[in-house]
């Protein structure tokens, strides 16, 4: 099983799992685990530890914890960032990016002789390279089609047409699955109408952009970072694997050489906040943001900490 074939799986419960393990001296007996989240009491219907059970399975392939007979442990990049500390929701949520992110990590597009599909978190980062690609305007469902609204299963087949083992989603549970672990990491915003997604990154980019030295980067150098530690944005190892399965990228922007709309609202948004600035000076490395009525050229960008 895998986190988006994780049914069920919840990530306040994830975070639960994850903070009871630590509080637990790094190491617990799962049916300990499983009394203190869910007393005898509360335990009703047929199987009354569903969720408890996908959400275990999903943290295990985050990498979060590790799961050996009826032993469950944090894992070292959890002991690294906690030191023996509880998370909470904000740094549970930089954790798991930083674990499914992490460069050991196997590319989630590559399929040759003896690769998986669906090891440790290849399904969640082949969905969210290929979902962050479309247009973060757009609203994307599973399988509505209507102006502005994008059905999530006509898209995949129409941009992968000739890698059908390799599109994110096999049926609507996985995508349900999906939205929800989507937006608990940063990285999908709920629709205002409906029960669709936008494709927004805002939180995730915001997260990282705060790890930055406050300073003024080059605007390529400062992208380049965030495609390093978020490698399924526009420039990252996972955002080029999707495209080498298909024929252009579902941007409309980067076909005008604009920046991707999904990392161009973010710095906008950023910006607003008091993050960030966007500066245009008389330098090479020039980028286009075309969100508003006005296109916007960047050439630096000044972290300035902090922020709203």
């Amino acid at each position: 099983m895998t986190i988006i074939n994780a049914v069920g799986s919840l990530p306040g419960l994830g975070r639960l799992l994850v903070n009871h393990v630590i509080s637990a001296g790094n190491t617990i007996d799962r049916t300990e685990l499983a009394a203190r989240l869910l007393p005898k009491d509360l335990r009703t219907g047929d199987n009354p530890t569903a969720s408890l059970d996908t959400t275990l399975t999903a943290i295990r392939d985050s990498g979060l914890l590790a799961v050996s007979g009826d032993a469950v442990s944090t894992t070292p990049i959890v002991d690294e960032f906690t030191r023996g500390k509880q998370v909470t929701p904000q740094q549970f949520r930089r954790l798991f990016q930083k674990s499914i992110f992490d460069p050991s990590n196997e590319d989630p597009w590559k399929h040759g002789t003896g690769d998986t599909l669906t090891a440790g978190a290849k399904d969640l980062n082949r969905a969210l390279s290929w979902f962050l690609a479309q247009d973060c305007m757009s609203v994307v469902t599973w399988d509505t089609n209507s102006t502005g609204v994008y059905s999530a299963q006509a898209l995949q087949i129409d941009q992968l047409p000739d890698a059908e083992t390799l599109r994110p989603f096999s049926n609507d549970v996985r995508w349900n699955t999906f939205a929800r672990w989507s937006v608990a990491i940063g990285m999908a915003e709920p629709a205002l109408r409906g029960n669709g997604l936008h494709p927004n990154a805002t939180v995730a980019i915001r997260d990282v952009t705060r790890e930055m030295s406050p300073t003024v980067h080059r605007v390529d150098d400062y992208l380049a970072e965030l495609a390093r530690r978020l490698p399924v944005l526009s420039g990252g190892t996972m955002r080029r694997g999707f495209l080498q399965h298909t024929d252009s990228d579902p941007d409309p922007h980067v076909s005008t050489a604009a920046l991707d709309t999904t990392v161009g609202q973010a710095l906008l948004a950023l910006e607003e906040e008091d993050l960030l600035v966007l500066k245009s000076e008389a330098d090479t490395g020039r980028r286009t943001i075309n969100m508003g009525a006005t296109p916007r050229s960047v050439t630096h960008v000044e972290i300035l900490g902090g922020g709203r």
